[in-house]
């Protein structure tokens, strides 16, 4: 970079970064589809439902990619809390509903692959047994728990040595 013999405005300067952020995005992203057109290939332009879209499935793409990291839930949830932050209840609960019905869909698939192949889903059967807590059931009407170790009548007994 040139250096203008000068000190760069607030707008240059802003730009300037803008610049740089795109770069690091298609650095990051690997945005192949990039062709000068700074419409689409820029995340400070977007606008349009299609735009949201493409960019939406590039980063969830990327950020995908690291589900089996051992932080990803806690990044996840950083990163709901942060785009949630200016929506209003009723977008959060349409988000909900939309995760929801991600999961039923996931849960109705592994179902429908558990009956198709049974053998898969004893191992995963196996799984959640090992999981399961150890509980202690107590039933009523046990009111002396030492009853089958003998009672008072039994020191009768002793009282003759």
């Amino acid at each position: 970079m040139e250096s203008l013999g000068r000190e760069l405005t607030a707008a240059e300067k802003e730009e300037l970064q803008k610049q740089k952020d795109l770069e690091l995005a298609r650095d990051l992203f690997g945005d192949d589809d990039f062709e000068g057109d700074d419409s689409r290939g820029s995340y400070a332009n977007i606008s349009s439902k299609v735009d949201f879209e493409y960019w939406g499935e590039r980063v969830g793409g990327f950020l995908a990619t690291r589900h089996k990291a051992a932080n990803y839930g806690d990044m996840i949830g950083k990163l709901l809390g942060a785009i949630t932050e200016d929506l209003t209840p009723a977008d959060i609960q349409k988000m909900v509903t939309y995760l929801q019905q991600i999961s039923t869909a996931k849960k109705t698939a592994e179902k429908q692959k558990a009956k198709a192949n049974p053998a898969a889903a004893a191992p995963a059967a196996a799984n959640n047994k090992k999981n399961q807590k150890a509980t202690l059931k107590v039933t009523k009407g046990n009111d002396n728990m030492y009853d089958d170790y003998g009672g008072a009548d039994d020191y009768d007994d002793y009282d003759d040595y």
